[in-house]
C-alpha cells in the first residue's frame, strides 16, 4: 500500500512538474529590439514666440508667420525644420547663382546663355526663391518685349506638382512654379517671366538674376538666424524616444502596459541615469499615438513602438542636460524596460531590451 501511495505521489509530482515545464516553454516569449533613438516634442505643448522669431517668420518666403505670444510646440518645430531643409538645399545656391550671372555676362550666343540659365534655374533653392519673389512682387521684371523668332527653349505647362511649368532642356527636364491647379493666381503672376526664359533673352535674364542675388542671400541669412532662434526652444522641449520592435512569437497573447523606463549608461564612468517613460504605438497608417490602458499583442503580431521620456529636457533640469550631453557626444548606451504580462511569468514582469548606442539614428521617423 505504501509503495502504491509512493508511486502515486511520484506520478503526481512528475505530472505537475511536466505541466509546469510545458507551460514555461509554451509561454509567449517576446523578442524586443531597439532600432535607434531620436528626439521629438509633443505637438500640443505650449511654447512662447518671441518678437524676434515672429519677425523672422514674417519675412520668410517659406514659413507661415508666427505671431508673438503663446503657440504650440508643433508650430515652432515645423518652422525650425522648414528652415533647416531650406538651408540644406541652398548650401551651394549663392555660388551657383553667381556663376550663372558670370556666364550670362560673358555670353554672346544662345548656347552660352542657355548654359548660364540652366546653371541657376535647375537649383531647387534658387527656383523656389525666384518663384516666391515673383509671387510677392519682390522682383520687378523688365518690360515685355515682342519677339519675332520662334522660342529656342521649350517650356510647357505640366500636371506635375499640381500644376507647374516644365522646362525641356536638351537631355533633361526641370520644373518651375507649383500648385497652379489649386491656386491659378500663381500661374498668372509667374507667367510674365516665361517669355524671357523661352527666348533666352540674355539681357532680361541677367537683370532678373542680379535682382535675385541679394534676395537669395537675405533669405539664407534669415533662415540661419531663424534656426538659431528656434534651436534653444526646440532643444529644451525635446523628449528622447527609442524606436522599439516587439514581436510575439509565442503561442499565447501577451499584454503591454503603458509605462516604461529608460536607462542611460555612460561609457567611461559606467554611471547610470534612469528616466521614467511611456509607450506610444506606431500604427500601420504611419501615425503615432500614446498607449492608453493596456494593449494585447496577439501570437505572431509585431508592434512598432516609441518609448519616450515622460519629462522634457527642461523638466529634467540637471539630469536632462547630462542626458543631452551624452546624446550629442555619443558616449553612452541606453536600454529600455517595458512592462509586459504574459503566461508563465509573474504579474508586472519587466522585460528589458538589450543595450543600444544612444545617439541620433538615421531612418528613425516619428
Amino acid at each position: 500500500m505504501n509503495e502504491l501511495s509512493s508511486g502515486f505521489v511520484v506520478a503526481f509530482i512528475s505530472f505537475v512538474f511536466g505541466a509546469l515545464i510545458t507551460r514555461w516553454w509554451d509561454r509567449a516569449r517576446p523578442i524586443i529590439t531597439i532600432q535607434g533613438f531620436t528626439t521629438t516634442s509633443k505637438v500640443v505643448e505650449e511654447a512662447e514666440v518671441s518678437n524676434e522669431l515672429s519677425g523672422l517668420t514674417e519675412n520668410s518666403f517659406f514659413i507661415q508667420r508666427l505671431r508673438a505670444g503663446n503657440t504650440t510646440m508643433n508650430n515652432i518645430v515645423n518652422a525650425h525644420r522648414i528652415a533647416q531643409v531650406f538651408i540644406a538645399r541652398s548650401r551651394n545656391a549663392p555660388t551657383e547663382l553667381h556663376e550663372s550671372i558670370e556666364i550670362l555676362s560673358r555670353s554672346t550666343d544662345e548656347t552660352t546663355t542657355l548654359m548660364g540659365l540652366k546653371r541657376a534655374i535647375v537649383s531647387r533653392a534658387i527656383s523656389d526663391v525666384l518663384e516666391t519673389a515673383l509671387l510677392c512682387s519682390r522682383i520687378k521684371l523688365p518690360d515685355p518685349r515682342n519677339y519675332a523668332q520662334k522660342p529656342p527653349l521649350k517650356i510647357t505647362l505640366s500636371e506635375k506638382d499640381d500644376g507647374c511649368y516644365l522646362i525641356l532642356w536638351e537631355a533633361a527636364t526641370s520644373t518651375f512654379g507649383s500648385d497652379f491647379k489649386n491656386n491659378p493666381w500663381k500661374k498668372d503672376l509667374i507667367h510674365p517671366i516665361i517669355p524671357f526664359l523661352q527666348q533666352l533673352d540674355r539681357d532680361s535674364i541677367l537683370e532678373i538674376f542680379r535682382k535675385l542675388e541679394p534676395i537669395l542671400k537675405d533669405q539664407i541669412e534669415l533662415h540661419n538666424r531663424l534656426i538659431q532662434t528656434c534651436k534653444p526652444v526646440v532643444e529644451q522641449s525635446v523628449r528622447w524616444a527609442g524606436k522599439v520592435i516587439v514581436s510575439n512569437y509565442g503561442a499565447a497573447p501577451m499584454i503591454l502596459w503603458p509605462d516604461a523606463r529608460l536607462l542611460f549608461i555612460h561609457d567611461s564612468s559606467g554611471s547610470k541615469i534612469p528616466a521614467e517613460g511611456y509607450v506610444a504605438i506606431h500604427d500601420a497608417e504611419g501615425k503615432t499615438h500614446d498607449l492608453v490602458g493596456l494593449r494585447a499583442i496577439a501570437p505572431g503580431e509585431i508592434l512598432q513602438l516609441l518609448v519616450l521620456t515622460k519629462q522634457t529636457r527642461h523638466e529634467m533640469r540637471e539630469k536632462g542636460e547630462l542626458i543631452f550631453a551624452h546624446y550629442v557626444n555619443k558616449d553612452a548606451d541606453a536600454c529600455i524596460t517595458l512592462k509586459i504580462t504574459r503566461r508563465g511569468t509573474l504579474p508586472f514582469w519587466a522585460t528589458k531590451t538589450s543595450r543600444a548606442r544612444f545617439y541620433e539614428s538615421t531612418g528613425i521617423e516619428i
